[in-house]
């Protein structure tokens, strides 16, 4: 069901916007790491 994976990764985002630093669970650390990459092209 996509409407519960979207709620959850709203809830990861979240935590991360409330605790910056690591992140040990959910996607939130994929997300983070896309992030970084120079070139966008790659992602």
């Amino acid at each position: 069901m996509a409407s519960k994976w979207i709620v959850k990764e709203l809830k990861d985002l979240q935590k991360v916007k409330e605790n910056p630093g690591p992140i040990s669970g959910g996607l939130a650390p994929i997300y983070d790491a896309a992030g970084k990459i120079p070139d966008r092209g790659i992602v």
